[in-house]
């Protein structure tokens, strides 16, 4: 009897075990298997600490058992939230899912107060929202707010983080974009059409960003190489590179370029053949970091004020005419059977901007003035990333072509909205 007793107290005491614990994860919300998480402080410069951001994403792994990270920023809050750069970098690296952001301001007895919101972290858009009762402790502030609004939090939706990783593209965060894409892109589905369309999608953003990482690789270096002259070569044979290597030093294009350019200087020789034979064509192309100083100490002058809306072409003749000299003697220096081959390939001189930006035009003589370089009348602008290029035409051609004087347009609308004429106005560091 006495057996039976105990075992009946037992019981009961596992019993009242298994209730207090069941009545503790009710008092939580469940862990978050498939989630990221991340909390944010808005607050006016100096009212919390830098470090609480992270402080209350601590508390929130503990929470939730998940990967967090914590941030605070000194603005208000607006939907759609922004996030700058950093933050985003952040988010996006991370794969979060939802955003828990303080609200807060000083109130009138210099305490904080405010309101604490959930924000889905791909779009910026509030998906529940409570006041902040007590300032003084925003963990229990949290732990309420996470128990109430989001207790089951794998039931939500997880970010976009193809859409997270397309906006740091667009912020030009390539690498960290890359690695985002990358990312999602191995964790892409492909059970249904829009899983194939979104991973499509990826690809692309993701070709895009490796090749802006590429130019920006080549501008770095273009940046910090010391002048120089180089030859490269595509689709052209080795018998015909020897034509060009030849003509280099003569042509003169090393003394032509040297008052514009304090960097690397590019000659690529380039030919396709195609599938085509009888529509082979060839180019060259000369490429010269432009420094806005150097060109204006060859023009004599300092940058023009924005009435004259004219800059001079008096310095890249040299250039022009070296370009072309070099392309003569290439082929002059061929065989007989060869010369026609070369004498086709149309010369384009290219002016590299530090920031990656291009203006090239076509170097031409003049065949109605003793084969003089000719100036050149349209200018081809190219951003240096994934935009169309954008052609810039002189506003008075005759008068370029006799004073060597480029002529643009207004640079900017009575709304305010630029032209195509301030993208020159801004490479050549022209006031308007």
């Amino acid at each position: 009897m006495r057996q039976i007793t105990v075992l009946l107290v037992l019981a009961a005491a596992l019993t009242g075990c298994g209730g207090t614990e069941q009545k503790a994860e009710a008092q939580r919300p469940q862990r978050a298997r498939h989630r990221q998480m991340a909390t944010l402080v808005l607050a006016p410069k100096g009212a919390v600490p830098e470090n609480r951001g992270a402080r209350l994403a601590e508390h929130l792994a503990a929470l939730y058992g998940c990967a967090t990270t914590g941030a605070v920023r000194p603005r208000p809050f607006s939907e759609p939230l922004q996030y700058d750069d950093t933050l985003l970098t952040d988010l996006a690296l991370l794969g979060v899912d939802d955003l828990f952001v303080f609200d807060l301001h000083p109130g009138q007895a210099g305490a904080a107060h405010g309101r604490l919101l959930l924000v889905k972290a791909d779009t910026g858009k509030v998906l529940a929202s409570r006041t902040i009762t007590d300032p003084s402790a925003l963990e229990s502030e949290l732990d309420a707010f996470c128990l109430a609004e989001h207790r089951f939090p794998d039931r939500r939706p997880q970010s976009d983080r193809f859409a997270l990783g397309a906006e740091l593209y667009r912020r030009r965060r390539y690498r960290e974009a890359v690695t985002v894409l990358s990312d999602e892109m191995n964790r892409n589905s492909l059970d249904r059409l829009q899983d194939i369309k979104v991973r499509e999608a990826i690809i692309a953003t993701l070709d895009a960003a490796t090749r802006a990482i590429a130019r920006e690789d080549a501008l770095l270096a273009s940046r910090t190489a010391r002048f120089g002259l180089s030859l490269g070569f595509n689709g052209v044979s080795p018998r015909f590179q020897s034509y060009f290597k030849r003509a280099l030093d003569p042509s003169g294009l090393a003394r032509a370029v040297r008052p514009l350019s304090g960097g690397a200087v590019q000659i690529d020789v380039q030919y396709d053949s195609g599938d085509r034979p009888q529509l082979a064509s060839g180019a060259i192309f000369v490429s010269l970091r432009f420094d806005q100083p150097r060109y204006w100490a060859a023009v004599g002058a300092k940058p023009p004020p924005d009435e004259m809306r004219a800059f001079s072409l008096k310095p890249f003749m040299p250039v022009i005419e070296a370009a072309l000299r070099f392309r003569d003697l290439a082929e002059r220096f061929a065989p007989e059977g060869d010369r026609g081959l070369i004498g086709a390939f149309p010369v384009v001189i290219r002016l590299v901007h530090s920031n990656g930006a291009q203006i090239s035009f076509s170097a031409l003589r003049d065949q109605k003035r003793n084969n003089r370089p000719q100036p050149p009348l349209k200018l081809l602008y190219d951003f240096g990333d994934e935009r169309d290029p954008v052609k810039i035409e002189t506003g008075r051609p005759r008068v370029t072509s006799e004073k060597l004087l480029f002529f643009l347009d207004v640079p900017e609308l009575v709304d305010g909205s630029t032209t195509e004429h301030a993208l020159a106005f801004r490479f050549f560091g022209m006031a308007y």
